[in-house]
């Protein structure tokens, strides 16, 4: 089987640098390629061709990057052509060409990480300030040299200050407030993820839902006080047992999912295994001792979200049907049968 790739609306709504790539591309192409046209148009081959040039690099990095390739490579290629190109049509044209260093210093710092566009920056004043014949007067240089400098200075806080939010925006979005663990839009996003990126010679990839034995009997004995604390407890007690690649998502309730890439089903029983007897040994409240059910499932190759997830659903119904406080692993699904 070959290769799925994950679709690009869902790859731009995970991913900001990659959607501020993709804007800027655009943004690029409408403002540049009419200079281009007129350039060419109007004979002036040597400045069209630093237009044509820049456009062609720009492109080459949005391509790479939507269909697929290394984004942070990608933001750098664009900065550093759309950098240069900048200084190129400066030195070609003066001050009108380096008005677009503005745009462009505050597009980088949204593109790649921090310092890497505070050192182009930096790169590119000391050119502007070492190269003769940019500017008309040692004022008109000096008023560019500290305006722009105020726009690094401005653009460096203003990213600083956008990832700062965005991070914790993002995690507001995907975690429950109460538990600390993912949410189930979280859930939905990493296994759609998984599995449509999933080839036939990539490594396993296990899931288990969990569910907590008689919890009912906790909040109408204690007080739902008393359950959240116990639903709390159960999700620091889990990630104890789990890797650190593993993924832990409130279902809703006191069911959770717990994702773990890199697996094979027996290590994904063992895993599984040690988180229901870690439950069993460690969480209580007061006297009441609290138990989980668990039911896992390999991901087929092929197989959506949706259909590993309901194996995983079904193997937690069997291990609720034979006693509770125990572990079912699911089958894998039957071969499709060609008709």
């Amino acid at each position: 089987m070959g290769a799925s790739v994950v679709p690009l609306p869902a790859r731009i709504r995970s991913n900001f640098k990659l959607a501020i790539i993709l804007l800027f591309g655009v943004i690029a192409l409408v403002a540049i390629l009419p200079f281009a046209i007129y350039r060419f148009a109007t004979g002036n081959v040597e400045a069209g061709m630093v237009d044509a040039a820049i456009l062609a690099c720009i492109a080459a990095g949005v391509i790479y990057a939507w269909r697929g390739g290394d984004v942070a490579r990608a933001g750098i290629v664009v900065m550093v052509t759309s950098t240069v190109g900048c200084l190129a049509i400066g030195v070609l044209f003066g001050l009108p060409g380096l008005l677009w260093m503005y745009p462009i210093l505050l597009a980088n710092f949204l593109m790649v990480d921090r310092l890497k566009a505070f050192l182009i920056a930096v790169l590119a004043m000391l050119f502007i300030v070492v190269k003769d014949g940019l500017f008309a007067s040692m004022q008109q240089e000096m008023m560019f040299v500290a305006s722009a400098s105020v726009t690094i200075l401005f653009s460096l806080v203003f990213a600083s200050r956008t990832e700062s939010q965005r991070l914790t925006l993002e995690s507001l979005a995907a975690h429950d407030t109460l538990t600390g663990a993912q949410n189930r839009l979280a859930m939905e996003r990493a296994l759609g993820l998984v599995t449509q990126g999933r080839r036939e010679d990539d490594p396993g990839a296990g899931l288990a839902i969990l569910d907590l034995d008689h919890f009912k009997r906790v909040n109408d004995g204690f007080g739902h006080e008393a359950g959240d604390h116990v639903l709390s407890e159960f999700v620091v007690l889990v990630r104890r047992h789990i890797r650190r690649g593993d993924s832990l998502f409130r279902y809703g309730g006191e069911e959770f999912v717990l994702m773990l890439p890199g697996v094979d089903a027996s290590s994904l029983s063992r895993i599984a295994e040690v988180v229901r007897s870690g439950v069993e040994s460690d969480l209580r409240h007061e006297r009441h001792h609290v138990t989980v059910s668990i039911g896992t499932a390999m991901l087929s190759p092929g197989e959506d979200w949706q259909s590993w997830l309901g194996r995983a659903d079904a193997a937690l119904y069997r291990a609720k049907r034979g006693g509770r406080n125990r572990v079912e692993c699911a089958a894998a699904p039957a071969p499709a049968v060609a008709t």
